[in-house]
């Protein structure tokens, strides 16, 4: 016996979509995450060197606390889509290297910046103020040269 019922002209998952179609439609998924991911690691550089001047004209502690406050906010939003962007343009024999390089390019900051701040702090005759508002100078290089980056391999 045949069976007479109407066929669903869109079988499978994807409708009927053909596999190229559906392939195009991930690369733009992808591609989109790739993007909006670059954009969430640049928001959070920007708040963490916009908030360390805030320091600077901060009068009271709490407004010091509430700068604090944004420039750890701004690491959090940085940190996991910086990482997963580093893995995503390597291949993953070469991950520990790309983490290793920016690692170390990161304790080197972390080095530079208070010998930097000595010698501000000396060419200003003690304007503490005045350095600590200077930090938004690194601060917003760093959160500029993110938009230079294009978007990975993997998308």
């Amino acid at each position: 016996m045949i069976d007479e019922r109407p066929r669903d002209p869109r079988p499978g998952f994807f409708g009927g979509l053909s596999p190229e179609v559906v392939r195009l439609g991930l690369v733009s998924f992808f591609a989109d995450v790739s993007s909006e991911m670059l954009q969430f690691v640049f928001a959070g550089y920007s708040v963490a060197a916009l908030a360390k001047p805030v320091i600077a004209l901060a009068q009271t502690w709490p407004l010091v606390l509430v700068a604090r406050t944004a420039d750890r906010f701004g690491k959090a939003m940085r940190t996991s889509p910086r990482d997963a962007l580093l893995a995503d343009y390597v291949k993953p024999e070469e991950r520990a290297r790309a983490f290793g390089w920016h690692r170390a390019m990161d304790s080197a900051g972390a080095v530079v910046g208070p010998l930097v701040a000595l010698l501000l702090i000396s060419a200003t005759n003690n304007n503490l103020r005045l350095v600590i508002a200077l930090t938004v100078i690194p601060g917003l290089m760093g959160a500029l040269l993110v938009l230079t980056v294009r978007e990975s391999r993997g998308a």
